[in-house]
């Protein structure tokens, strides 16, 4: 169970956005994706300040943030620490 809510934004066709898709699931964690190649998508990642897909945001309740990951090996770590759990 997490302490808020997680957001992974991705994009079409990036092949390290399915690898995070996959890491979240493995880990069975619940999430929700952003698709940052649509208008909907666009918009969240530049209000996030998001210039790099995979990123991986953990909100808590209220909605803010309290960390991010941009990397596949940031969202490795970030999936095993405590921050999440």
């Amino acid at each position: 169970m997490t302490k808020g809510f997680l957001t992974l934004v991705t994009q079409k066709n990036c092949s390290k956005c399915r690898k995070a898709e996959e890491m979240l699931k493995q880990a069975g964690l619940q999430f929700k994706e952003v698709d940052a190649s649509s208008k909907t998508g666009r918009t969240f990642a530049a209000s996030k300040c998001i210039i790099l897909t995979p990123t991986l945001i953990l909100s808590d309740s209220d909605g803010t943030e309290i960390c991010r990951a941009a990397s596949e090996e940031e969202i490795k770590d970030m999936i095993k620490s405590s921050e999440i759990f």
